[in-house]
């Protein structure tokens, strides 16, 4: 009997979190005492005195024990099931409580306005020495949610308190992220896995679907729609106070979040449509005028374009031609590599003067087919070059040996007439050019790998102030019109980027047609020293129809006119007339192909070549009225586009702004009614009236003939079935399985 009595005292102690407590703060108040010593040695004896007398008469009770035993085991059980069906009926009590709550609509910047300032209480309450609340490390945070199967793609980051692992043999971070999804916590334990990496305490606090939430001295307990949902969060878990945890949690139940996500009603169908208007009228509005910014773009780099032409000029047709490709290509190369400040001057033909400027020393540059013949013609009796002022610059395939053979020259006191001494260092007078002689000679010829690559860098580098300044006006136009900073920044680098690349397209265009030979690789020879391959050459027929057009405006009565004069007509070249050709080609030409494949309407045709044609005058003229490179044209390119758009805007409406108005009006009409999830009509969204490629797929609306037809059909009901195809499939065999359950639920 005295073992009944006390399993059913050791239960009530220890078996309830009441007692626990009640047994802790006895002990807790004893151990204060000065005679915690005494009181331990007395209950440890109280204890080994109940043990040894449990142990006896067990042993002589077996049976009686056994019996006992399992009555008590039986009893707990029978116990912790009453308690647990208790509990799941108070559960259901506050799910159909919760159950009756108003659902709201919500769209997802309701839900992130909510939640941003939770973000930034539990930063200000957090304990972590690292932590975030904007400028989010976004690559961190994805490999944390990566643990809850998460993505950030669909879930934005509102706080963030990383904290590093204990653990040398694991690339992992804990802490606590909140982000418009929910609460993620992750906490290192003591424990190992047998891979070496530590145990976690990984903890999901969705926002959907919870029910309430309750706080006691060191822990949260969290319910759900699921009873067996339930979350419980320790402090011990988390730097962030449980408290602010539990204002957030409320924060959520009470506004009506929660049982709004569980619905799938967070989405406002007018409010994102009017959103994605807005946006798409902003975005056309930077798009009309940008086809007159990025001709404004390449018109500010043809001064630039023409400084090299008249450098270069056409010399590379000449029988030593390679030389002056390797000044091209060198300087060219040292642009791309950072040094801006380098130039090409070999087209002064100043006597004895430097080929270029590299890094801001002078350099001749000596292409020869072997070192011996380059250092000949270097240090030969010919020239009279300033050598303690300016290097040789020799092909990169023939530096080492130069080097030698010009300290032989050195050694025997060949050099001393020039003003080299007997102990001079060779390698003070000599520049490793990028180039070896093999790719000089290809630069020098049109349709070589070389050519191509060096056109391209200068190119680019002849087109990169008019590319900067071209974002910069961009960005300023896109923010006037009413654009977030971000998609301003975002399309201020796209037409940046595009003016660079048309620009630079431009010039190699002009340099390859303008050179006298094409390579080619068909024909090809050793040379002497039995290591170059020559490759024959093909007269290029641009060149002689460029040239010969030329001359023939030159010499023309309207060249030597006053009119000719003003424009300089006397000094036309053929690459000017390759160049100005291109330049149109690149303007005009993709909407006259637009318009011919029926994809724009002709006054569509006309507007954008109006806005593009004023964007070349308007370039012209601002370089006159403001006389700073690049910036006056870039300003004057912009200010004219601007206004002629604005102009035509009141006569003639854009194509695409009719065809969105049609999309928009087809999708309320099939959408609305589909019966979408949030996640479903986002998708939806996503494909169709904000399309990544909205542009093109106006333009295929046009072209099609019957714009209507095309957007319900082609667009919108092809998104509608993507969507619905990822849905779970209905099998018979899951109805059948359904039914079965239901006839075996018991009647209540």
């Amino acid at each position: 009997m005295g073992l009944v009595l006390f399993i059913i005292v050791a239960y009530l102690i220890l078996g309830t979190k009441k007692g626990r407590n009640i047994l802790v703060k006895v002990f807790s108040k004893l151990a204060k005492s000065s005679l915690k010593v005494i009181v331990y040695i007395l209950i440890a004896a109280l204890l080994i005195y109940i043990a040894v007398n449990i142990v006896i008469w067990v042993v002589q009770n077996i049976v009686l024990s056994l019996i006992i035993v399992l009555l008590a085991f039986a009893a707990i059980v029978a116990l912790g099931a009453h308690q647990n069906n208790k509990q799941k009926k108070a559960h259901m009590q506050l799910v159909e409580e919760w159950k009756k709550k108003p659902i709201k609509n919500f769209t997802d910047h309701d839900i992130y306005k909510m939640i941003v300032p939770y973000g930034n209480t539990f930063y200000d309450n957090d304990t972590n020495t690292t932590k975030y609340k904007s400028d989010f490390p976004y690559g961190r945070i994805t490999y944390f949610l990566n643990f809850f199967e998460h993505d950030i793609q669909f879930e934005d980051p509102l706080f963030f308190s990383p904290i590093r692992s204990t653990n040398q043999n694991e690339l992992r971070e804990y802490g606590t992220v909140l982000t418009t999804g929910g609460l993620y916590i992750s906490s290192q334990q003591t424990k190992t896995n047998k891979d070496g990496t530590s145990v976690s305490k990984d903890i999901e606090v969705p926002l959907s679907g919870m029910v309430s939430s309750k706080i006691s001295n060191d822990s949260l307990q969290i319910d759900y729609v699921n009873f067996a949902g339930r979350v419980t969060i320790y402090q011990k878990y988390t730097t962030v106070p449980i408290a602010e945890i539990h204002k957030f949690c409320e924060m959520v139940i009470t506004s009506g979040i929660s049982i709004s996500l569980y619905n799938g009603a967070v989405y406002d169908y007018t409010a994102i449509l009017d959103e994605q208007e807005e946006r798409f009228l902003k975005q056309n509005v930077v798009s009309g005028v940008e086809k007159g910014i990025t001709a404004a773009g390449i018109a500010s780099s043809i001064p630039n374009m023409n400084s090299t032409y008249n450098n270069v000029k056409y010399n590379m047709d000449q029988k030593q031609g390679h030389g002056t490709a390797a000044e091209y290509g060198n300087t060219a190369i040292d642009k791309i590599l950072g040094d801006f400040s380098a130039k090409h001057i070999g087209g002064d033909n100043a006597l004895n003067g430097a080929d270029r400027i590299s890094h801001g020393t002078p350099l001749q540059s000596k292409y020869c087919s072997s070192p011996s013949a380059t250092i000949n013609e270097a240090f030969g009796k010919n020239h009279n070059y300033d050598y303690s002022k300016m290097k040789i610059e020799v092909p990169r395939d023939q530096y080492t040996e130069a080097i030698v053979t010009l300290q032989k020259k050195i050694n025997n006191g060949e050099l001393e007439n020039k003003g080299i001494p007997r102990d001079a260092n060779a390698e003070d007078y000599l520049r490793k050019g990028h180039l070896t002689y093999q790719q000089a000679l290809n630069v020098a010829k049109s349709g070589s790998i070389e050519s191509l690559a060096i056109d391209a860098l200068q190119g680019i580098s002849c087109s990169a102030a008019a590319g900067s300044i071209t974002a910069l006006i961009t960005f300023a136009n896109c923010i006037w019109s009413g654009m977030e900073v971000k998609d301003a920044a975002k399309k201020s680098l796209e037409i940046g980027a595009k003016t660079i690349g048309k620009s630079a397209f431009v010039f190699v265009i002009t340099m390859q047609l303008s050179r006298k030979n094409f390579i080619n690789y068909l024909s090809s020879e050793i040379s002497t020293n039995g290591k170059t391959k020559i490759y024959g050459s093909i007269t290029n027929p641009v060149y002689k129809l460029g040239d010969n057009l030329a001359k023939k405006i030159s010499s023309s009565a309207l060249a030597k006119s006053t009119i000719g004069q003003k424009l300089g007509l006397v000094k036309i070249s053929g690459r000017t007339i390759i160049s100005g050709g291109i330049t149109a080609v690149i303007t005009f030409g993709p909407d006259i192909a637009r318009a011919l494949a029926g994809r724009i309407s002709f006054k569509q045709l006309m507007k954008n070549s109006a806005i593009g044609a004023s964007g070349l005058a308007g370039a012209a003229v601002g370089q006159v009225l403001i006389p700073v490179p690049v910036v006056g044209a870039m300003v004057g390119g912009a200010v004219s586009s601007f206004i002629v758009k604005k102009t035509l805007d009141h006569f003639i409406e854009d194509d695409a702004i009719e065809m969105f108005h049609i999309l928009k009006e087809e999708f309320i009409d099939l959408v609305t009614v589909s019966g979408l999830k949030q996640d479903e009509f986002n998708e939806v969204v996503n494909l169709t009236i904000a399309h990544k490629k909205l542009p093109s797929l106006l333009r295929d609306m046009y072209a099609f003939g019957d714009s209507r037809q095309y957007a319900r059909e082609e667009i919108i009901s092809v998104a509608l079935q993507y969507v619905f195809s990822k849905r779970k499939q209905i099998t018979e065999y899951m109805y059948i399985e359904g039914m079965a359950q239901l006839v075996e639920e018991p009647v209540t």
